[in-house]
This record gives C-alpha cells, structure tokens and sequence, in this order.
C-alpha cells in the first residue's frame, strides 16, 4: 500500500530559491516565476522555500497561489575543512558551505522535506543548487539560469581590467573550484532545466545527458501589443534594463556610452533618448557607468523601477549590447512578450530560443554596426511595427505559458518518469 505522504509526494514539488517569484521582477526572479507557474499550470503542489540570511531584506511573499516557507541561513564561523577542501579543490559538502553561505541551509530544508514527502520533486533555483550532490534518494532538479563559471569569470575580467592587472591565484583557484562544483552538481541532478540551449549544451558536453532547455514565460502578457505611433515625442527612445553592476549589464552600458555614442553624429545623437533602468550599489562598477553616464544629458539613470511595463510600453527599442553575458538576457523574451523591439549583440541573445535577426529582432555586433543601425532607425522607424509584431508571434510560439508547461512536462516523464498530476499518456 501507498501511504499518504508517498501519494501527496509524488503531486508535490518543493523550489528552493534565494529570492522569490514576482511579476514585476526581471533576470533570475522573473525566471523563478516562471517555473512556479509552470508546474502549478501541470497540477502540482507547489512550496517555495526561500532561503534568506540575516543580512537579507525582509522576504517578499511570491505573486502565485503556493505555500511560501522562509529558511534563515544563519551566520556560521568558517570552516577549516572547508577552507582547506576549497583551496585543494575537491568539492565536498565543507568546501561548497565554506563557499556558499546557504549551503547548509538549504541542505537541512531539502533533508527534513524529503524525509516528510519521500516521493517529492526538489528543484534547486540558481544559487541554492550547491547541496545536490550530498542528497541522496532525492528527485533533485537543478533550475540553471547562470553556469556559475562563468559567472565567476565574467566579474573578474572585469575587477581585472578597473584595476590594471593579471588574474590573481585565488582568483584562478576559485574559478577551479566552481568548474569542478558545478560539473558535480549536474551530474548528480536527475534534470536540469537550463534557461538557454547554450547553457544546456554545455551541461551536456560535461557528461550529463538529463539537460534540456525550459523557455521562459513573462507574467501579464497583454493579448494585443499593437502601437499607434513610433517615436511619440520626434525622439527614438531607448530602453536598458538590469542592475547595473551585474557583467552583463555593466559590459552592455559600457560599450553603449564608450564605443556606440561616441560615433553617432552629433544630430542624430540628439534625436535619441536612453532610459537606463536597475538598481544602482556601491562599487567601482556602478561609479565607472555613473561617470559615463554624466558625458550625456540624454541618458536618464531611473535605478531600480517597481513597474516596468509603463516603460516598454513608451520606448520604442530596448538595447542589450552585451559583450560578455551568462545564462539568459529574460530581457529580450520579456520585449517579445510585450511587442519592443530588440536592438542585441550576437552575444546578448545567444540562447533565446526562437531568436531570429531581421524578423522579431535586429543584431549589431561592432561598434560601427550599432551606430548604423540607430541612425537608420532615427532616420526612418519604418522597421520597428515589424520587428514588433515578429516578436511577439515569436514569443507565442515558443515562450508562451502553455509552451512551457508542455516542455517541463516532457522533461518531468523523460529524465525522472514522473506524470503531471491527473495525466496519462506520453509527452515524449
């Protein structure tokens, strides 16, 4: 006989994530959301738990019907096997919470879980993924939106380059360390569900054949995203989103205000508007694009925007210009959704599934190409209904909630033989 909790385990699927899953969000939330979403619109029984340290803001309840629990990771004296596990670089349970301070954590959450509902699903949101390879019997989902290489190698390229240096050796030892963690983690995960084809064919280059690509899915998808006019104000307005200290960011803005605007000539400059929208910390990085910012007064530094739909809704391109990029830009999927079009680098939309240039978005990768291609905008926007109305199929086709759930419903039966609640049959 099955007993009561198997039954309820097997409808049952607990997200562990450090942040929450809003609406209003963007990057890793908004991708938090929609994998919430996705099992919810499947049947299942979802539980949040959010994992949080002392220092963290106070937890924000998720905008979805799901049972919400708050873990505190408390502040604990660091480890000397961890230390020195770290430093030797094998990637045991010491060294991962010596180097992730919600390791343990989100380790005894996942544990007390699995013993109450032992045929449970136990996805692992991007940064809570650490304590996957010392669960054992667990159906553990790794949900990848950043490999955290490259991550690591993306913010010490750019310390490196403000401080005129060379790498350092704790810098080459912690980049060791997080190849060998993460290439552990996915090979321990009975599926991971990457944000980008090519974060997933690089997981499966490592060994790990339970890897597939999930789209995203954007919250309040308007049913029409016709616009009357383009450039309201005799203007191209322009719009960037994400928090500005982040590498792909932080590269996108600088090659904008360093390399792009300084080609453009000064008219056709002063026929364009940028909107810069994410929040703004103390640092070298946020200093270095504040001091960019100031050679333009037609660059708007708004920080961080509670609602950003007002602001696709008046821009007419929104550029991600990123030289180097990990995981997903979700910004390029959430201006499919609404109808923007997207001005990219090669590099910014690398992974977007159904990204195709000229038809739903337009692609610059030199400098002088980006400046091309505003000038031909601000001379005729003639492209941009175009590009909109290409997006958005784009989006319904391949990123629309129903999409999604099929696709994780696949990959649920696939890699771990599990059944969306009430269903029978195949997804193969």
């Amino acid at each position: 006989m099955i007993s009561k909790n198997h039954a309820a385990g097997a409808r049952r699927v607990f997200l562990y994530m450090y942040g929450t899953a809003r609406r209003g969000a963007s990057g890793s939330e908004l991708r938090f959301y929609s994998n919430c979403r996705a099992y919810l619109d499947l049947g299942f029984s979802v539980d949040v738990v959010q994992v949080l340290t002392e220092a963290d803001s106070h937890p924000t309840e998720p905008e979805l019907p799901v049972r919400s629990t708050v873990v505190r990771a408390p502040a604990m004296p660091a480890s000397i096997t961890g230390r020195l596990m770290y430093r030797c670089g094998y990637p045991g349970s010491a060294a991962a919470a010596y180097y992730f301070e919600k390791h343990a954590a989100v380790l005894r959450a996942a544990q007390i879980r699995v013993t109450q509902y032992p045929d449970s699903l136990h996805q692992f949101e991007n940064h809570c993924e650490s304590p996957i390879p010392f669960l054992r019997g667990i159906r553990s989902i790794w949900g990848c939106h950043d490999l955290l290489h490259t991550v690591v190698e993306g913010s010490q390229r750019i310390d490196q380059e403000t401080e005129s240096r060379g790498s350092t050796r704790a810098e080459r030892r912690e980049v060791r360390f997080a190849r060998k963690l993460e290439r552990r983690i996915a090979k321990s995960s009975r599926l991971v569900l990457c944000v980008s084809q090519g974060d997933c064919d690089e997981v499966r280059s490592w060994g790990c054949t339970a890897a597939e690509a999930l789209p995203l899915s954007i919250p309040h998808v308007p049913e029409r995203v016709d616009r009357p006019e383009w450039r309201r104000d005799g203007k191209l307005k322009l719009l960037h989103v994400g928090a500005i200290a982040q590498v792909p960011t932080y590269r996108s803005l600088e090659f904008l205000l360093e390399e792009v605007f300084p080609r453009l000539k000064p008219a056709v400059l002063a026929q364009i508007s940028l909107e810069v929208i994410g929040n703004i910390v103390e640092g070298e990085r946020c200093r270095r694009i504040l001091s960019l910012v100031s050679r333009y007064p037609n660059v708007s530094l708004l920080g961080r925007i509670p609602d950003l739909e007002p602001h696709y809704a008046s821009a007419d391109v929104q550029v991600v210009a990123s030289t180097d990029a990990t995981g997903l830009r979700t910004r390029i999927v959430e201006s499919f959704a609404l109808g923007l079009p997207v001005l990219c680098s090669s590099i910014a939309s690398r992974g977007v599934a159904g990204a195709r240039p000229g038809e739903n978005l337009l692609l610059a990768n030199t400098p002088e190409e980006w400046a091309a291609v505003l000038e031909s905008l601000v001379r005729d926007p003639g492209p941009l209904p175009i590009l909109a109305r290409g997006a958005r199929e784009s989006y319904d086709s391949v990123h629309g909630a129903p999409v999604v759930a099929a696709s994780l419903a696949a990959a649920l039966e696939r890699h771990l033989g599990v059944l969306p609640p009430g269903r029978t049959g195949t997804n193969r």
